[in-house]
């Protein structure tokens, strides 16, 4: 495991070579160049993840006719088979 850095709460770690090569072959040629060789760690991605739930569930009873969904298509699409906020 990489060199591991913290700021406040949050620590960033740098990635494997592994998660690098895995990242690279499925990246579009002009993107790479965006592919940052640090991330999260887990607890840090767990706490951002509960951040963002309730984040989205403050904007869910603010805003009716919004609910919690799955989007399947387009195969581009950012957030595909990942929990968004639909309506």
């Amino acid at each position: 495991m990489g060199m591991v850095s913290r700021l406040g709460s949050v620590q960033i770690q740098s990635k494997s070579a592994s998660e690098l090569e895995e990242e690279h072959p499925e990246t579009e040629e002009w993107l790479k160049s965006y592919i940052y060789e640090k991330k999260l760690d887990t607890k840090s991605q767990a706490f951002t993840l509960d951040i963002a739930i309730y984040l989205g569930e403050v904007v869910k009873s603010n805003h009716s006719g919004l609910d919690w969904g799955v989007v399947f298509k387009p195969k581009s699409y950012v957030s595909l088979n990942r929990p968004v906020i639909t309506g």
